[in-house]
């Protein structure tokens, strides 16, 4: 859930559409609803209506918050050599999870998790 959160908040960085957030994070709709929901009655993202769409960018409290997650995704990269994408490496394959349908995303960590260990 923390890299998910960590994605909203770098894409509020901009303004993004609950749709863009849902998409690029394999979220469903339902869900992506609630970590927005999550974020903005903590004060890290304001919603802003236009006449042409719903808008969620970040605030100087999202900012602050997004400022430590990075450092920690970094000293995370640091430590354990893990890409700085949102990916899954096994044996040397990188697995684009944000490509994969939210519904499948489980079981298809569970069977690259199975082939790296045989």
């Amino acid at each position: 859930m923390m890299w998910i959160i960590y994605e909203i908040l770098e894409m509020a960085t901009v303004g993004a559409t609950k749709t863009s957030i849902a998409t690029k994070n394999g979220l469903n709709f339902k869900r992506a609803s609630r970590h927005l929901e999550l974020l903005r009655s903590s004060g890290h993202i304001q919603k802003y209506l236009t006449p042409e769409r719903t808008l969620y960018v970040l605030t100087k409290k999202g900012e602050s918050f997004l400022t430590g997650l990075r450092a920690i995704r970094a000293d995370l990269a640091e430590i354990s050599s893990l890409p700085q994408s949102s990916s899954y490496v096994a044996e040397g394959q990188v697995l684009q999870l944000t490509q994969i349908p939210y519904t499948r995303r489980t079981h298809v960590l569970q069977e690259t998790r199975r082939a790296a260990l045989s």
